[in-house]
């Protein structure tokens, strides 16, 4: 799946000495750490303030040991790392107020030749500062202005940052609101960066950076800049961010074209202030391309300075439930969405439904209408052979004859109750219904396989049943398996231990994504990326459990009745090998494959009744 959360600091305002954090700062970290836990792609943002009123000599060794900690925090997880000047971040020149006087919008390319080198000075320390920061983060990159345009690449994703100085003409306070220059210059020069990158090819996603919010800026300048992002044709821009008011906000703006979402945020005050009533405030933002969606996360301190989920901006009983806001990247294409399947604890992903979902999941329901067909009339030709075995085993006795007409009209005539079925069918230990029902398993993967090729991009997809192996316990074997082609004929799968997957789709009830959970089945990603030449590499897939009756076994103490063990006998998986087959996944999930599943097999064994146990002790003694 191609999950990335940015990580967004603002306005931390350090102001401690030394190497020696406060106490909100470590509590902020610890925080972090426990948010991150379940992430493994992280963009680190922060939009400005780290300083606070620009006193670098004092604060800066603080600043460096909280970035330092902050590395060691998100161990290795950091992807890249992106930083905008705010207010504070600039040291105010006594010629800064008459400097930025001169500048207005139709002069905007004689002021940046004749005015802009000196207003560098002011932002030396802050460049050199964020340079020293990369070199802690481990990121290879110098800047050498404030404003830039940049690309990330997460797996085959490219993620274009537009990085926005919108601190330049501040001079501070609450009297800048709506009075901010982003400079002409400023613009033009982000367009003609963004145009070279985008020479090495398109964007998958367009992020916006920026220290104030845009309303911020004067009137003029904001009209340009909105024009600017919102335009396809120019920077076409998904998410702006930004901090500077201490304050959480989530705005979508949009045309009739496109939509940008807006995220604001910020820590808040710095360290010792007694003059301010807002809490500390930081988010998170996990943006799925596949699934077009932003999870939203905001934390804040409360009286002791410990981080909590900000209930203030969650709106629906949903949003407070789960701790977050999900929010479509594209608002102009999207409506509602589908949960998919999350391990137990943890918040559902969302996926919304576009027109072609919607044409997609009709596709699909038609599928599953054949395929439940296919299986009726392979179930009918099943009944029919073993009506024939019976007639060439069975004497021409009355009492035999009788038994046999019991069990046509069980099987085709809907006249014998299930109580009354004929005692050998329900007998115990007949090899030849558990031969059957492995059949049985094998068509269900075959026939599904060859009619989800149809929905397959590249027509390849395989369908598979493991089973338990009791004596040895953790292991799940290849039971059966098919294949829409023949590409990696000849494989057998490789088996499966009890745990990632297959455990958590079994106590979530429901099933599970790799790509959605991809933290919990690490292993399997690992084993697949190294595998040999010959071998093919898979996608992703889905493991579901399909909870027919019998199909778990328990353990139970005898005196206490607690479960000590419980596993299922069979499990289903279905598998991908191209990106682009993701949403195949995500529908099954949506259809309930595990339920589909589980009536079919249900019913084979209305007719063909046996114990589950029994069957996996008979491919025990196969796999010997």
């Amino acid at each position: 799946m191609n999950d990335f959360t940015i990580l967004h600091l603002s306005d931390l305002h350090i102001n401690g000495t030394g190497n020696s954090l406060s106490r909100i700062m470590i509590n902020l970290l610890e925080d972090i750490e426990n948010e991150m836990e379940p992430v493994n792609n992280v963009i680190l943002v922060v939009t400005g303030d780290l300083v606070h009123q620009a006193k670098y000599k004092e604060y800066k060794d603080n600043i460096l040991s909280f970035f330092s900690q902050l590395s060691n925090v998100l161990m290795g997880k950091i992807r890249d790392a992106y930083f905008v000047p705010g207010n504070h971040d600039r040291e105010h020149k006594p010629l800064d107020t008459q400097i930025i006087d001169e500048y207005n919008y139709k002069n905007s390319d004689q002021f940046y030749s004749s005015y802009w080198q000196y207003m560098k000075i002011g932002y030396i320390e802050y460049i050199t500062l964020i340079n020293e920061i990369y070199k802690i983060l481990g990121i290879e990159r110098e800047e050498k202005n404030t404003y830039s345009v940049r690309v990330s690449e997460i797996r085959d994703k490219r993620i274009c940052f537009i990085s926005f100085d919108t601190a330049w003409s501040s001079m501070g306070g609450v009297n800048d609101e709506r009075k901010l220059k982003l400079g002409k210059f400023q613009s033009d020069e982000i367009y003609r960066q963004y145009q070279k990158e985008l020479e090495n090819g398109p964007f998958d996603l367009t992020i916006a950076l920026g220290h104030h919010p845009l309303e911020w800026l004067e009137g003029t300048e904001e009209t340009a800049i909105q024009a600017e992002l919102l335009s396809k044709n120019r920077l076409g821009a998904n998410v702006y961010i930004s901090g500077h008011i201490h304050n959480r906000d989530v705005i979508n703006w949009q045309n009739n074209r496109h939509s940008m979402t807006t995220l604001v945020s910020g820590i808040g005050w710095p360290d010792g202030s007694e003059n301010h009533t807002y809490t500390h405030v930081y988010s998170s933002y996990t943006f799925n391309l596949d699934l077009n969606s932003i999870d939203v996360y905001v934390r804040s301190s409360n009286e002791d300075n410990h981080f909590r989920p900000d209930f203030r901006i969650y709106t629906t009983n949903m949003e407070e439930k789960n701790r977050k806001i999900v929010m479509p990247i594209n608002i102009v294409k999207t409506q509602a969405y589908f949960e998919l399947g999350n391990i137990v604890g943890r918040s559902p992903k969302a996926c919304y439904i576009t027109d072609e979902t919607i044409d997609s999941l009709g596709d699909l329901m038609h599928l599953i209408w054949r395929y439940r067909k296919h299986m009726y009339l392979n179930l009918s030709h099943m009944k029919y052979d073993y009506v024939m075995l019976e007639m060439d085993n069975i004497g021409d006795g009355i009492e035999q004859q009788e038994s046999l007409q019991k069990l046509m009209d069980f099987f085709f005539n809907g006249t014998i109750e299930v109580e009354e079925r004929p005692n050998y069918i329900s007998s115990g230990g007949n090899t030849s219904l558990l031969e059957l029902f492995e059949s049985y398993l094998q068509a269900m993967c075959s026939v599904l396989a060859k009619l989800l090729a149809n929905k397959s991009v590249v027509n390849h997809v395989r369908v598979h049943f493991r089973s338990w192996n009791m004596r040895e316990e953790e292991i799940y074997h290849q039971l059966v398996m098919a294949e829409s082609d023949f590409s990696t004929a000849g494989q057998k799968m490789k088996e499966q231990k009890w745990g990632e997957l297959l455990k958590e789709a079994f106590e979530a009830k429901h099933p599970l994504i790799a790509s959605v959970n991809e933290s919990y089945c690490e292993e399997s990603f690992e084993l697949n990326k190294n595998k040999e030449k010959l071998e093919k590499q898979w996608v992703d897939f889905l493991t579901a459990i399909p909870f027919f009756e019998g199909n778990v076994y328990i353990d139970q103490d005898k005196m206490t009745g607690k479960v000590k063990k419980s596993r299922p006998y069979l499990t289903f998986g279905v598998t991908i090998y191209d990106e682009r087959d993701r949403k195949l996944l995500y529908e099954l999930d949506y259809m309930r494959i595990d339920e589909i599943i589980k009536d079919v097999i249900e019913d084979f064994r209305f007719y063909f009744p046996f114990e589950m146990k029994e069957f996996v002790e008979y491919k025990e003694r196969g796999i010997k």
